[in-house]
């Protein structure tokens, strides 16, 4: 199964949170793109589909989107990665 987010539009999304006048989340998911949803939103309902898997497009970027499995919990997919920084920072 594919990332139903695009990574293209994820990133255009991102770019016009911070220097323009949009913000646009994504619903994991249906894929959905949902405007007028805070930059660090979680776990918002989805206008299409009805889950609670909203993320705002910064907040996606952030914790790692897209991820190699698209089924994942982006919530534990950012502990995931959080605990590979820890690993690649320790001496």
């Amino acid at each position: 199964m594919a990332n139903k987010i695009d990574p293209t539009e994820l990133f255009l999304a991102v770019n016009e949170s911070m220097f323009g006048m949009t913000d646009t989340g994504f619903c994991t998911a249906c894929g959905d793109q949902q405007f007028e949803v805070e930059p660090d939103a979680r776990r918002y309902e989805c206008d299409s589909c009805g889950e609670k898997r909203v993320y705002g497009a910064t907040e996606l970027m952030m914790m790692g989107y897209p991820m190699n499995d698209p089924n994942q919990d982006p919530d534990t997919a950012t502990w995931n990665i959080i605990d590979k920084a820890k690993d690649l920072t320790s001496f």
